[in-house]
Parts: C-alpha cells; sequence; structure tokens
C-alpha cells in the first residue's frame, strides 16, 4: 500500500495540458487561463492550455477520454461540450457523464431573456401573451442549431406552448437584435448589458433559478412567467477522464477550489460578467446528470439530431 501513496505524493511532478475546447481568445480561453495560473499556484507545475475547437466540443471531449487517467490531461467542459453536443449528434460516440471524471466548478454564465426594444411588451407574461397571439411571426436568435442558447429558447417555446422561428447565427446577433431583425434572445448578460443600456433592447428576467446579483431588480423567467422549474443556467468545470485514482481526483480537486476561492480569480471571473460557483466532483455529477436529463427532455420534444 506504500507505493501508490508516495505516487500521490509526488503528482504532479511535471506540466499539466488543459484541453480547451474553443479557439485562444475570449472569455473562454480567460476562463482557462485564469484557471491554470491558479492551479500553478496550488500544484507547482505549469498548467498547459492546448486549445482543441470544433465539432461542437466533441473533438476535445473524445480527445480527453483517450488520454492515460493519470492528472496530467484536463479539460474544461461546459454543459454544450460535455451534454448538449452529444445529445444532438447522430451516431455521436461519447458520453461524458460515463467516460470522464467531474473535478470542480470553475464559474456560472449567467444568461438572461431579452427582447428588441420595439416589441410591444414589457415583461415576460406580455411577452408570452404576444406571442401566443402571433404565433411563428416572433424569431429568436441562438448562437447556432443545437447550443445551450438555442435550447434555452426551444425550452422557453415547450413551457409557455408558443411558436417561434429560430434563426441561428455563426457570430454575434447584436446588431441584429439592436435593429428588430431579430426579436428576443436567451444570452450572456453582460454582453446585452450595453444594448439594453442603449435603449436597443429590454432584459425582462433571468434565465437561472436565482436573480444575479448585478440584475437583483430582475426577476427569474420561472418567477416572472410562473413557469415553476424553469432553469437555463450554464457554467464551466473542470474535468479528467474516467478511471482517474481518488487521490488524484481530491488532490486537483482541492487545488481547483483553492484555484477558485483566490481573490484575484474571482476579480477576473465577476468583472468578466461570470458568477462564483464552488463545486467539487460530488457537485458536479449530480448537476451534469439533472442537466442530461433537462435538455434530453428538450431535444427529445424537438426530435433535433444534426
Amino acid at each position: 500500500m506504500a507505493l501508490p501513496a508516495a505516487r500521490a505524493q509526488k503528482f504532479p511532478d511535471r506540466p499539466i495540458r488543459m484541453i480547451v475546447p474553443f479557439f485562444a481568445g475570449g472569455n473562454t480561453d480567460m476562463i482557462a487561463r485564469t484557471t491554470g495560473e491558479g492551479l500553478t499556484r496550488s500544484l507547482g507545475q505549469p498548467i498547459v492550455i492546448d486549445n482543441k475547437p470544433g465539432a461542437g466540443g466533441l473533438l476535445a471531449l473524445n480527445e480527453l477520454v483517450r488520454a492515460r487517467p493519470d492528472g496530467y490531461t484536463i479539460a474544461l467542459g461546459t454543459p454544450s461540450t460535455q451534454i448538449i453536443t452529444a445529445l444532438v449528434t447522430k451516431d455521436a460516440k461519447v458520453d461524458a457523464i460515463r467516460e470522464t471524471q467531474p473535478v470542480g466548478m470553475l464559474c456560472g454564465v449567467p444568461l438572461v431573456l431579452v427582447v428588441w426594444a420595439g416589441l410591444p411588451v414589457k415583461t415576460v407574461p406580455e411577452l408570452i401573451e404576444y406571442a401566443r397571439a402571433n404565433p411563428g411571426k416572433l424569431s429568436f436568435a441562438s448562437d447556432g442549431i443545437g447550443t445551450s442558447t438555442h435550447l434555452a429558447m426551444e425550452m422557453f417555446c415547450q413551457f409557455t406552448g408558443v411558436q417561434m422561428v429560430h434563426v441561428p447565427y455563426k457570430g454575434s446577433y447584436a446588431a441584429d437584435m439592436g435593429n428588430g431583425l431579430v426579436h428576443l434572445a436567451i444570452a450572456g448578460a453582460r454582453s446585452q448589458l450595453a444594448l439594453a443600456e442603449a435603449g436597443k433592447i429590454r432584459v425582462l428576467a433571468t434565465a437561472s433559478e436565482q436573480r444575479l446579483p448585478f440584475l437583483p431588480q430582475t426577476p427569474t423567467i420561472a418567477e416572472a412567467g410562473n413557469l415553476p422549474g424553469f432553469d437555463a443556467s450554464s457554467w464551466y468545470a473542470l474535468f479528467l477522464p474516467a478511471g482517474a485514482p481518488s487521490e488524484l481526483v481530491a488532490t486537483l480537486a482541492g487545488a481547483t477550489r483553492t484555484a477558485t476561492a483566490h481573490a484575484d480569480y474571482l476579480a477576473r471571473i465577476t468583472g468578466a460578467g461570470f458568477l462564483a460557483h464552488p463545486g467539487g466532483p460530488v457537485e458536479v455529477a449530480a448537476i451534469m446528470a439533472r442537466d442530461k436529463k433537462k435538455w434530453g427532455d428538450v431535444v427529445d420534444r424537438l426530435g433535433l439530431k444534426i
């Protein structure tokens, strides 16, 4: 029994690779690099960022599950990359719940329901009433077919029984939203605030279970629309391949907790519009199981496969 303990005490003795399923640059890359800096402080070894975009995160996920579960390959994941892409992709042969080991939560992603300011609605009930009176005449934007922002709006339609037209975008839809070419979306909160302050759009509600600390007067969709159970929360978390020894998981989970509680880390993520969201392996696993059921139900009702 002494040998495994000795090995655990030595870990890590070389750099750790972090797979990131997105291109370099932007907020996701910032989260990965800020997390890497914190892990380096805790573990005493460099974290090497390896950007592996493509296939909605499946390329990165496959890379992770093929890696040795020795702690030297970890990956950043989101609901889209770990759950949704596999649900909507034909012949997806990877299951993140079965083939990865959660390490810890990194942060929450606040989402809001926004509408074009020219739309004659100022509340969620008014939006629902207007959409029911005008079936198929409202359009909603998303980051693409099968993305979390797409499914969040489809879930809203399913909860309320309204019909809307989906307009998927490959890039920013801010200008089209501001000009009324597309009418509404569920999107990242911070990215929408400038348009709201300019009077181009209205923020009707938050899409999570709780109100946002920086928008305390804005209700949730669940409370504003009397839609109990509506929750389109998103997150970033850290993962290992399945089969990693428990002591190694504990070491990385502890380092992640320390990194994400550090003042510098919190200042950077909250400054970029993200939320502190502490949680270890058990908490991440529970959230993934909940999200797989939630988004699986939405996908099944849509009959969506791409």
